[in-house]
């Protein structure tokens, strides 16, 4: 395997903590839009007080939850994708985390576990790499339970960095998507504010022992979710841009270029990278040095 990571220096940050919350999108306010008709104080807060942007998400034709992940993990050009059409060429953010002796895990439910093992993270096995499955509920009412396995996902995830000394893990909350595909929309209303009222017992006790958490999304879904036109339902992924918020103590205050966020309208967030942002985001965080095959990090000018 060809060397990734330069001898040049960078100073670690922190540890970070990647948080998937699928079919968070960005859209205008609407009645389609259920993250405007629903309550999500914390989130709003976070994106008030840390650096947030917009990133491009891809466009409808490659709109796989698949090419999605990909993207994020490899922080390459979807064209790339091993299975559909593509080959890996360059290593990812798992293996070079991995190469450079840095811990981690990726901890997700039945439904989403798979593209967090295949795609995410690239299929990488490695004593230093960690996978934590938790059971979707099965035969689960999403009208009732809207947030699926969300609460274990996050117990388990708090108590594994706690026990293993972590430097990186990705977490998937899929509950969202979920709960809008299985749910109705009273449901996926509930869901919103649900997932917000628990964020925090993820976010907390991390934050206080000096973690960075990446706040964002694989893809958008219930941003677009009603379609008032055709009065139903849209079921699909949408190719709506997703939002990014970077939550730790050394970022509180900073801002990514001149996005602020001053209502809970993120259409008016700068589109400032895309899902290929986030890996050479992680690396730098972590004090690595990306490669040349990717982007430029998504952080405050201070930092780059």
């Amino acid at each position: 395997m060809s060397q990734v990571v330069t001898d040049k220096e960078i100073e670690k940050i922190s540890p970070v903590v990647l948080v998937l919350l699928d079919g968070w999108g960005i859209a205008s306010p609407g009645v389609g839009n259920m993250f405007s008709r629903s309550r999500w104080p914390h989130l709003y807060n976070y994106l008030q007080q840390y650096p947030a942007a917009a990133l491009a998400s891809l466009p409808s034709s490659h709109n796989a939850r698949s090419a999605s992940y990909w993207q994020i993990g490899s922080g390459q050009e979807v064209g790339t994708i091993p299975g559909l059409g593509g080959v890996a060429s360059q290593p990812g953010l798992t293996e070079i985390l991995a190469e450079t002796g840095l811990r981690q895990a990726y901890i997700g439910e039945s439904e989403t576990f798979p593209l967090m093992v295949e795609y995410l993270a690239n299929h990488c096995l490695h004593n230093l790499v960690n996978y934590l499955l938790v059971s979707t509920p099965v035969n689960n009412d999403y009208n009732k339970n809207v947030l699926s396995s969300s609460h274990e996902i996050i117990r388990q995830a708090i108590h594994y960095w706690w026990h293993h000394q972590l430097d990186f893990m990705a977490v998937s909350l899929s509950a969202w998507t979920l709960v809008g595909r299985y749910g109705d929309e009273a449901s996926v209303i509930k869901a919103i504010a649900a997932m917000d009222r628990l964020l925090p017992k993820l976010i907390n006790p991390l934050l206080q022992i000096g973690v960075t958490i990446i706040l964002t999304s694989a893809y958008g879904a219930l941003e677009n979710y009603f379609d008032s036109l055709a009065n139903k339902i849209n079921y699909s992924l949408s190719s709506n841009s997703v939002p990014l918020v970077i939550v730790g103590r050394p970022w509180r205050g900073q801002r990514l270029g001149e996005t602020e966020v001053i209502t809970t309208d993120l259409s008016t967030l700068a589109v400032a990278g895309s899902l290929r942002s986030i890996a050479p985001t992680i690396l730098t965080i972590l004090g690595i040095e990306r490669p040349n095959y990717m982007v430029e990090p998504l952080l405050p000018a201070a930092v780059i």
